[in-house]
């Protein structure tokens, strides 16, 4: 397994894990195209296997100090491996290392897994979006100091 910056060749296998993750909200092909081309606004990370390709991605905004984790997903058949908690890792340490001293998030209400992923960093719940994904299906707003990280990892 190895963690390496987005390029326009994971484009297509991201979007396809996208879709299988997310049928009703998910990005499209564009979206991640522009991310990849805006290396000054945005970190994209990969998560590659040598048999079988992309099997996760992150992807976080930047403005100044601050970044946006807009987009953390894992394939399907590699979710509850800790591969989210990598990819996690591996994010916060590239921004970072770009000098972002605070993470903010928005992530579905009846998402427990990944709520519970955020909290195991420190993310702390800030607010809510109601119905933000859909009616229905709200956001919770975590935010991150990244001095407060509590996994362990390395975030340079």
């Amino acid at each position: 397994m190895s963690f390496r910056a987005m390029t326009h060749l994971h484009v297509d296998a991201a979007t396809r894990i996208e879709h299988e993750g997310h049928p009703l909200d998910a990005w499209h092909a564009e979206a991640f195209r522009d991310a990849v081309a805006a290396l000054r606004t945005y970190v994209c990370r990969v998560a590659v296997e040598p048999a079988s390709g992309v099997v996760g991605y992150a992807v976080v905004s930047l403005a100044t100090d601050q970044g946006d984790l807009q987009n953390l997903t894992v394939r399907a058949d590699r979710r509850r491996q800790g591969l989210g908690r990598r990819l996690l890792d591996d994010a916060l340490g590239e921004v970072a290392g770009r000098g972002v001293r605070e993470v903010f998030l928005e992530v579905r209400h009846d998402n427990a897994a990944a709520i519970g992923l955020y909290a195991s960093y420190g993310f702390n719940a800030t607010g809510r979006r109601r119905n933000y994904y859909a009616r229905g299906v709200d956001a919770v707003l975590m935010r991150l100091a990244l001095g407060g990280h509590a996994s362990g990892g390395d975030l340079r």
